[in-house]
């Protein structure tokens, strides 16, 4: 994953309220997850969350798309 691929899956969080200014930690905790985990985790926060998520919440919203075999659903 690359620091733009990550801005531009935030970048579609932007709708929701309270979205930080700096993205530094986000990125930091979420870096080691893969495109397709984090990106599925993204559609699911815009689907379900009215404010900006937290790391913690975006790794929730991360396990909730995966199936039991670690594959996105």
């Amino acid at each position: 994953m690359t620091l733009d691929t990550f801005n531009v899956q935030m970048g579609r969080l932007a709708g929701l309220k309270f979205r930080p200014a700096d993205l530094t930690t986000h990125w930091e905790a979420l870096n080691d997850l893969p495109d397709v985990v984090r990106d599925a985790a993204v559609s699911r926060a815009q689907r379900t969350r009215a404010e900006f998520p937290t790391p913690v919440e975006l790794r929730q919203d991360a396990d909730g798309v995966l199936g039991l075999d670690g594959q996105v659903a």
